[in-house]
């Protein structure tokens, strides 16, 4: 790794790797490797884009010097959100083709700041300005990492504890948490732990000073890259040259202050200041492609503060220091990439258009802990009860989750003070799926003004009257868990009408339902239901008790461990063999695993009932807008109706009061 020092120059020796424990802006590291061929190259090149992704989670692109000691060639490789950028390949043995070599080492020499080298301007890894009013923010420090992808392109989804820091002028605000996150806080069963000494340190610095020029086109200059640089795709095709502007010198560099720059925040929590009296809080960054870059802020937005969704303090899409929007779209091409490709890879499967990908904020003010801490049977049912309800509060909202699994519903690390929630009749539920965008004409019209059979509606209204008599006989007073994690969501308003809806199946595999897997096997278009996403959660459930982390130390522990083994390979098996085939006092298993079995039966059972009817209705076309309601109603009532049923069960198990 070679090591620019933005403060004092460039560093022209290798460096020493005792010496790279902290990073800071000001010394971005440049990887460089050397190859024989180019396709060995890049393929090596892109585990080094993945270490320096992971090392700073916020930046636009990552740098690799390549040369090819065969033909004695370089080439400045920019991985970014969406693929593959490279130069020229310029021959070291001609005059030309240094001085190429040398303008680019120059170029990065006069990043003037954080922004020239990619970074947002709220954060450096360490320190946040975290916007929640068009004119006010509030600074907080990065405390713990909880998730991130390891990946060099697409999502790299990140997510982090952060400690808010108390303002000056307001003694209540960011009250001083503890010296350590309150218990093993957790966004997905898999998390990456990562050290401070993984993300860029730096000083807060004052907002941008200095000039810089501009190039042929509407691009500004910030976030510039060394000049001769060109597009290729993640996976192959031609060269295409795209003219970079260069920037002038500043001697101030870094500062010593985060900028506060307005932010465009697309949500905000209603009235006053949502951080009050909180100590700690949960950032989201991701980098979603650019026709999904809103479903996470339109469906937080909708169902925020309602019982089992997280709480969204605010959500928004990240600019520079001189405003503009973080994305990765000026290392694209305009047109489509076909004409683009680096001709090194086959072109089998390269998308026809440039992945944009914008980078894309949440602030939730609720702390998670996974399923798997949950103590008893009792406290994990309860859970997903609370989560199948906030699944019905997202989907009345007006979205489809898609993507359930352990990693987003999550017990919350301090229960909510909540109010029963409020089941819809069939009229004021179409009412409330407005459209996000009118304008669009008939591919985004309200479903309000759709004509529905009053048979249908007098049958869904029924539904509706009836769990909503079961949810008030809960008598919930508190909500103790929270679906989360909305990128993958679909607006109910448009599902039917997109196009690519039946094409794109989302999810994590161990998750998703059988239906759909097999969709994904024989690459067979079908729509994702509501019966899809009540599966989702039931294998949660499954992940959840045979991980059970007290399990872990119990004496039944090689027979736990065998059912995670299966559960990868075979997950029907250990859910048959888990649902009726552990009967009490089998000794084989735990007293956990003895009291989970027959709640898991029952479930089971009414899903498969369920899943029975509506694969008859799909063949006839009934799955519609109004199917996937009947599915959505019905599925969270059997729900309610096995917990009532085996609550008392669940209780037998020490531990519970």
């Amino acid at each position: 790794m070679r090591e620019v020092d933005l403060k004092t120059g460039f560093g022209a020796s290798w460096s020493d790797p005792k010496s790279l424990k902290k990073l800071s802006h000001g010394q971005i590291q440049l990887a460089v490797e050397s190859k024989r061929n180019w396709p060995e190259m890049v393929q090596q090149a892109g585990t080094y884009a993945r270490a320096l992704r992971s090392t700073c989670p916020g930046r636009v692109f990552r740098l690799v010097f390549a040369h090819n000691c065969a033909s004695h060639t370089f080439r400045l490789l920019v991985f970014h959100d969406g693929g593959l950028t490279a130069s020229e390949e310029l021959e070291l043995t001609e005059p030309v083709g240094l001085k190429s070599v040398l303008k680019m080492l120059f170029s990065i020499m006069l990043w003037q700041d954080a922004e020239d080298a990619g970074f947002p301007c709220f954060t450096n890894g360490v320190d946040y300005n975290l916007p929640y009013s068009k004119e006010q923010s509030i600074e907080a420090k990065h405390m713990k990492t909880l998730w991130h992808s390891k990946c060099s392109r697409g999502r790299g989804t990140y997510v982090a504890l952060l400690r808010l820091v108390p303002s000056e002028d307001d003694n209540t605000k960011g009250a001083q948490p503890p010296s350590n996150p309150p218990g093993d806080i957790a966004l997905s069963q898999s998390s990456v732990k990562a050290t401070d000494d993984t993300n860029p340190s730096g000083g807060r610095r004052n907002p941008r000073r200095g000039t810089a020029k501009s190039g042929s086109g509407s691009s500004p200059a910030s976030t510039s890259l060394p000049q001769g640089t060109q597009q290729h795709s993640p996976i192959s095709g031609q060269q295409a040259q795209v003219e970079v502007p260069e920037v002038t010198a500043d001697p101030k560099y870094f500062k010593e202050q985060l900028p506060k720059v307005p932010v465009r925040v697309a949500r905000y929590a209603a009235g006053g200041d949502p951080f009050e009296g909180l100590s700690t809080c949960i950032i989201k960054m991701c980098s979603p492609s650019r026709a999904q870059q809103s479903q996470e802020i339109e469906a937080g937005t909708a169902s925020s503060d309602r019982f089992g969704v997280c709480t969204t303090v605010s959500s928004f899409q990240a600019v520079f220091a001189s405003g503009r929007p973080v994305s990765n779209s000026f290392l694209l091409p305009d047109d489509n990439t076909v004409n683009h490709h680096w001709s090194i890879f086959s072109t089998l499967g390269c998308p026809s258009y440039p992945d944009v990908r914008p980078k894309m904020i949440s602030i939730i003010k609720e702390l998670g802990r996974s399923l798997e801490e949950c103590e008893t049977p009792f406290e994990l049912c309860e859970c997903i009860l609370h989560a199948v309800i906030g699944w019905f509060e997202l989907y009345q909202s007006g979205s489809l989750h898609r993507d359930l699994s352990i990693g987003n519903i999550l017990k919350l690390v301090e229960p909510r003070l909540d109010s029963t929630p409020s089941i819809y009749l069939y009229k004021e539920l179409q009412s409330r799926r407005k459209a996000p965008n009118p304008s669009d004409g008939d591919v985004t019209q309200s479903l309000e003004a759709l004509t529905i059979d009053p048979k249908v509606t007098q049958k869904l209204d029924n539904l509706a009257e009836k769990l909503q008599k079961a949810i008030n006989d809960l008598k919930l007073t508190q909500c103790k868990s929270m679906v989360s994690d909305f990128d993958q969501a679909a607006q109910l308003a448009t599902y039917f009408k997109e196009r690519s809806v039946k094409h794109t199946l989302y999810g994590t595999r161990e998750f998703m339902s059988t239906r759909l897997l097999d969709a994904l096997r024989i690459q067979t278009p079908i729509l994702q239901s509501p019966l899809d996403e009540f599966w989702a959660i039931f294998h949660t459930l499954v992940w959840a008790t045979i991980y059970n982390a007290r399990l872990k130390e119990s004496p039944s522990s090689l027979a736990q461990e065998d059912l995670c083994q299966q559960f990868r390979i075979n997950r029907d098996v250990v859910i048959l063999k888990i649902a009726t085939g552990i009967h009490p006092h089998d000794t084989k298993y735990s007293l956990f695993l003895q009291v989970m079995s027959p709640f898991l039966e029952a479930w089971l059972e009414a899903l498969k009932r369920m899943e029975r009817y509506w694969v008859r209705a799909e063949l006839d076309g009934a799955l519609t807008l109004e199917g996937f309601d009947e599915q959505a109603y019905q599925g969270v009532f059997d729900f309610v109706q096995v917990w009532k049923t085996h609550r008392e069960g669940l209780s037998n198990y020490p531990g519970n009061q």
